[in-house]
């Protein structure tokens, strides 16, 4: 498996049929992992971030879709802070291996980020499934803060761990 890090809402969107077929799959399947949905949220958003969302691939085949975004110095969900959930979209036969990529891809972003809090995560979720290995998987600091139904995720960029 690869990582691809888009950097531009163009990209992403050349990827929406892909993103939509793997989100019809996802077990966790809900409007705020569609692809419109991340693209409202853009709309509404984005003008003030920058977009740093990995792309995992099989081969040529797209296999998860973590849409993540910095702004000032924090690393977010693209679609915070309106998505009640976020998680990571990918094949539901592979989640875990493909959930570990996308997350050791976070050690290499094209952009800064001081701290991350990857918000609204619910607790059944794919990546709340790797919390016992998510320290190594980023190789820093990371800790989860627990606020109404879903936790919140948080790290340390690796600079600063």
């Amino acid at each position: 498996m690869r990582v691809e890090i888009v950097t531009e809402i163009a990209e992403l969107e050349a990827i929406a049929g892909p993103w939509k077929e793997l989100w019809r799959r996802h077990e966790g399947r809900d409007i705020f992992s569609a692809p419109e949905w991340w693209r409202a949220a853009w709309d509404a958003y984005g003008e003030r971030r920058k977009l740093v969302a990995p792309v995992v691939y099989d081969a040529n085949e797209i296999v998860g879709i973590l849409p993540l975004a910095v702004e000032s110095g924090k690393l977010i969900f693209a679609g915070s802070p309106r998505s009640d959930y976020n998680d990571i979209v990918c094949d539901p036969d592979r989640a875990p291996e493909i959930a570990r990529c996308a997350m050791k891809a976070l050690a290499s972003l094209p952009v800064a980020w001081r701290v991350g809090e990857l918000e609204n995560v619910p607790g059944t979720s794919i990546l709340m499934s790797l919390r016992e290995d998510i320290r190594d998987i980023v190789g820093g600091y990371c800790r989860f803060s627990f606020s109404s139904d879903c936790p919140r995720v948080c790290l340390d960029s690796p600079e600063v761990a």
